[in-house]
C-alpha cells in the first residue's frame, strides 16, 4: 500500500475518531453531572466489565483477522467467512443465556441489573467488534469510520436528552439505568447497521464439513493466545481500577473513574493509528519494518507527553464545573504520564509481536506483568489504603511492562532504545513536578516549555521530519 494511502486510511479514522472525542467529551463531562457521583459509579461499573466481554469470542474474530487481514473484500471465501459469522454468532447468545440466569438466581441489587445489561451488550459489543475487523483487515476503512460517526452521533443525541431530562425533572439526579438504556439501543443501531453492510457475510449458505472444522481450529490457534494476551493487557491497565471498585465504596470509585473517563479523550486518538497499523504493516517489507519502529515509538510518545498540556486547562474546568469530582484530578495526575508506555504498548508493539508472529511470547510477557500488577496493586492498598497509592502502583506497573515488552525488539532489531526510554521517564518526572505547582496557570506555561526543550534535546530529528512533510504537504496545496 502506497504511503498516501496509508496517510488517507489514517486520517479517514482520525477524523471518525475525532467525532467519538466530541462524544466522549459530552459523555466524559455531563453524564457525571446528570448522574451525579454514586449513580455513576454504577455506570462506570458497568463499563469496567464491559471491557472483559471480548474474551467470549474465543480467539475467532480475532483469528480471522490475522487470518485474512490485508485481503481484498471482493476476494474473501464468502462462504467461509458466512461460517465463522454464524459460529460467533451462536456462541455469543449461549453466553448470553448462561450470564442471565447465573444474575437472575445468584445477584442481587444493582449487580444483578448491571450483569443482565451486559449480557446483552455482550452479544452486540462482540458482533460488531467482529464486523469491525472484517472492515480492518479488509482496509475498508470508509465503513469502519462510517460507524463510528454514526455512533458518535447517537452518542450526543442520547447525552443531550439526558440533559433535558435532568432540567426537567427540576435538576433531579438521574439514575444510571436511564443512560444505560441509551447505551444499549445506540449498540443495537450500530450492531443493524453492520448487519446490513455485511449481509453477504452473515445470511445465505456457509462452508462446512471436516475441512472447515480444520478452518475453526486454526482460526482459534492462531487468535487465541492473541485474546488472551489483549484480555491480559486489558487486566493489567484496569487493575487499578478493579482494585478500587472492590475496596472501596462506589461514590469512591466513580471518582476514581472520572479520571480515566479524561484520559480516554487522549486515547481515543491514539487508537486512530492502531486501527490503521497492522494491516499496512503487514503489506511491509520486514527490512523497512525495522527501521521505522523507533521512529513509530517516538511519535507516539512525543504526541502523549504534548497531550500532557491537557492536565491544566481541564483541571481548571473541572473545579468549576464538576467540583464533586475535584478529587479525580489529583488521580489523573498520577496516571496520565503512564499512557505514554501503555500507548507505545498497545499501538506499536503489540502490532510488532503480532507481524513477527510472536503472540505467543508477547502472551507469556502480559501474564508476568499481569502477576506483577496484582501484586503492585495488592502491596499498594495493603501497606497504604489509598486509591493515589493504587495510581502510582499502576504506573510503576506499566514502566515495567514497557521494559519487558521492548526487550525482544532489543534483541530482535538491535533498537536504540535507551533515548525514547529515558526521554519518557525525564518528561513523567518534569510533569510530576510541575503539576505540584499551586498556580495552573504558570504550571501549564512552565511545562510546555520544558516540553519543547526535551523535543530539541532528545527528538530533534522528528520534529525536523514532521515539519518537512507538513511543508511539502502545504506546498502541494
Amino acid at each position: 500500500m502506497s504511503g498516501n494511502s496509508t496517510l488517507k486510511n489514517i486520517v479517514k479514522v482520525s477524523l471518525s475518531n475525532l467525532c467519538i472525542v466530541i462524544s466522549g467529551v459530552f459523555v466524559g463531562f455531563l453524564i457525571p453531572k446528570v448522574l451525579g457521583v454514586e449513580e455513576y459509579g454504577y455506570y462506570k461499573i458497568f463499563t469496567l466489565y464491559a471491557t472483559y466481554i471480548g474474551i467470549f469470542s474465543f480467539g475467532i474474530s480475532e483469528g480471522v483477522y490475522l487470518k485474512y487481514s490485508g485481503i481484498e473484500y471482493s476476494r474473501l471465501n464468502k462462504q467461509k467467512i458466512r461460517c465463522f459469522t454464524k459460529l460467533i454468532f451462536y456462541i455469543q447468545i449461549a453466553v448470553l443465556a448462561v450470564i442471565i440466569l447465573f444474575s437472575l438466581f445468584f445477584l442481587n441489587g444493582e449487580y444483578k441489573y448491571i450483569f443482565i445489561a451486559l449480557s446483552i451488550y455482550l452479544v452486540e459489543l462482540n458482533m460488531t467488534a467482529y464486523y469491525q475487523y472484517v472492515a480492518q483487515m479488509t482496509l475498508r476503512f470508509n465503513d469502519y469510520s462510517m460507524r463510528n460517526i454514526v455512533k458518535s452521533m447517537l452518542t450526543v443525541v442520547s447525552v443531550v436528552l439526558m440533559v433535558c431530562i435532568y432540567y426537567i425533572n427540576s435538576k433531579q439526579l438521574l439514575s444510571y439505568k436511564w443512560y444505560l438504556t441509551f447505551v444499549l439501543i445506540i449498540s443495537t443501531v450500530l450492531y443493524v447497521l453492520y448487519l446490513r453492510k455485511f449481509c453477504d457475510i452473515t445470511f445465505g449458505n456457509a462452508e462446512k464439513g471436516t475441512i472447515f472444522t480444520y478452518e475453526i481450529k486454526e482460526v482459534i490457534r492462531i487468535g487465541m493466545p492473541f485474546l488472551i494476551a489483549s484480555m491480559c493487557s486489558t487486566l493489567i491497565l484496569n487493575i487499578d481500577r478493579q482494585f478500587v471498585s472492590i475496596y472501596f465504596d462506589t461514590k469512591t470509585y466513580g471518582v476514581y473513574s472520572f479520571a480515566y473517563n479524561m484520559l480516554s479523550l487522549v486515547t481515543v486518538c491514539t487508537s486512530a493509528i492502531s486501527t490503521v497499523i497492522y494491516p499496512v504493516l503487514k503489506k511491509t517489507s520486514e527490512c523497512k519494518i525495522k527501521e521505522i519502529y523507533p521512529s513509530l515509538v517516538s511519535y507516539m510518545v512525543c504526541f502523549i507527553f504534548l497531550s500532557l498540556n491537557a492536565y491544566f486547562p481541564l483541571s481548571i474546568f473541572v473545579k468549576w464545573f464538576l467540583p464533586q469530582y475535584t478529587y479525580s484530578l489529583e488521580i489523573f495526575r498520577i496516571v496520565f504520564p503512564g499512557l505514554a508506555f501503555s500507548s507505545v504498548i498497545s499501538v506499536v508493539m503489540q502490532n510488532y509481536y503480532k507481524l513477527m508472529n510472536k503472540n505467543h511470547l508477547f502472551f507469556f510477557k502480559n501474564v508476568l506483568v499481569l502477576g506483577i500488577s496484582i501484586a503492585a496493586n495488592f502491596i499498594a492498598y495493603y501497606w497504604f489504603k489509598t486509591p493515589e497509592a493504587i495510581s502510582y502502583a499502576s504506573v510503576v506497573t506499566l514502566i515495567i511492562y514497557y521494559l519487558l515488552a521492548e526487550s525482544y525488539f532489543r534483541n530482535k532489531f538491535a533498537v536504540k532504545w535507551h533515548k525514547n526510554f529515558l526521554y519518557c521517564i525525564c518528561m513523567t518526572a518534569g510533569f510530576y513536578i510541575i503539576s505540584r505547582l499551586n498556580n495552573l496557570y504558570v504550571s501549564f506555561l512552565l511545562y510546555l516549555t520544558i516540553y519543547l526543550l526535551s523535543l530539541f534535546i532528545f527528538h530533534r530529528g522528528v520534529v525536523k521530519k514532521v515539519i518537512y512533510i507538513l511543508f511539502r504537504k502545504i506546498k502541494r496545496l
